[in-house]
């Protein structure tokens, strides 16, 4: 594998966070995309990920294809090419790492075409963040139920050992591929993130101050609470795919989890398998790559049931929808009040 040159005389930086998924990726690209006419002014150009070419085929590839390859390097540099006065690139898209719905086995040959598709004449750098693997598998838990499949969220929960999961390989299989390249690696974790939010950190690394200073809602795709999440999933068997996608979108504003809060579908005999099938990998990461945090242990947990009052909590959802209909009453959306109302029936009988 040829070995990328990444010296200072090159102009151009092309900055890629690749994720992990469940990481605040999302809040990332809602943030940058708000304020990309901000971080323009200060010579940083923000690459629209959802122009990625193949981009719903690349995540799920599993071998290398030439034809992937050659789309992102043209994509990439015409994006960089079209601006002028940009000297800074950033992209961020999860995608990168590999499909989490196959558990990221195939994550090399996503991330070999990534380093294949980067011309020799920029300075390449990744981001990546990882979360500890039992908070991680229930944020996906909550994905693929929000997104109705219902039949691989209750497998995901189960405590095993896969590589794709483990964070010290692939931290160790990015240095391999990506030689000479700069890896900004971060632990996913509240105790760290409180103090140092990943805006703050993405903005040290673009050398702006753009997207801390910003007003722009900078929280999207919260996690529900579990018994939220259980109401969607009774509710949503009944909706479209737009009037789901509508039900989320309320349930995870008013109802979610708390941003940085750990998620609590395990038990905590399962947490405690989860954490020790990784207890060895993560401790290696630990050492090798985060060993300067001096007051801060990433990854450290402790155990605590936690409770909700499911009769209340079904009490506060339905006044809440209650009152967004009412809302859209005030504002004469006149079909979609109807079709609220027969699911809020639906929902108190």
């Amino acid at each position: 594998m040829a070995i990328r040159e990444n010296t200072n005389s090159m102009s151009k930086r092309l900055i890629i966070h690749i994720g992990t998924h469940k990481t605040g990726t999302s809040s990332l690209q809602r943030l940058t995309t708000d304020v990309a006419s901000q971080l323009l002014q200060e010579g940083i150009s923000v690459i629209d990920y959802l122009k990625i070419p193949n981009r719903q085929d690349f995540i799920k590839e599993v071998k290398v294809e030439e034809k992937y390859i050659n789309d992102l390097r043209a994509f990439l540099n015409n994006e960089i090419q079209i601006s002028k006065k940009s000297n800074v690139f950033v992209l961020i898209w999860e995608g990168f790492s590999g499909n989490p719905r196959t558990n990221y086995s195939n994550r090399v040959p996503v991330l070999e075409m990534l380093y294949k598709s980067i011309s020799s004449t920029v300075k390449l750098e990744l981001v990546v963040f990882f979360r500890r693997q039992d908070q991680f598998i229930q944020s996906l838990f909550t994905q693929f139920k929000q997104e109705k499949d219902f039949s691989q969220s209750e497998q995901i929960l189960k405590p095993f050992y896969h590589e794709g999961f483990d964070w010290h390989l692939y931290h160790d299989q990015l240095t391999k591929i990506f030689k000479n390249v700069p890896i900004h690696c971060f632990p996913y974790d509240s105790n760290f993130l409180i103090v140092k939010p990943i805006d703050k950190i993405l903005d040290e690394i673009l050398g702006s101050s753009t997207l801390q200073e910003s007003n722009a809602n900078k929280v999207v795709n919260v996690g529900m609470s579990p018994i939220a999440l259980n109401l969607f999933e009774k509710i949503s068997l009944k909706l479209n795919k737009q009037e789901a996608k509508y039900l989320r979108n309320l349930l995870q504003t008013k109802f979610n989890k708390g941003l940085l809060s750990d998620y609590s579908y395990l038990t905590n005999k399962d947490i405690k398998e989860w954490v020790e099938l990784y207890r060895e990998s993560n401790q290696k990461l630990i050492q090798s790559i985060w060993s300067h945090f001096k007051t801060y242990q990433p990854f450290t947990y402790g155990l605590e049931s936690k409770t909700e009052n499911a009769d209340k909590i079904e009490e506060e959802i339905i006044i809440h929808l209650i009152r967004e209909i009412e809302k859209l009453r005030l504002e004469n959306s006149i079909t979609l009040i109807q079709k609220l109302k027969q699911k809020v029936k639906r929902i108190i009988s």
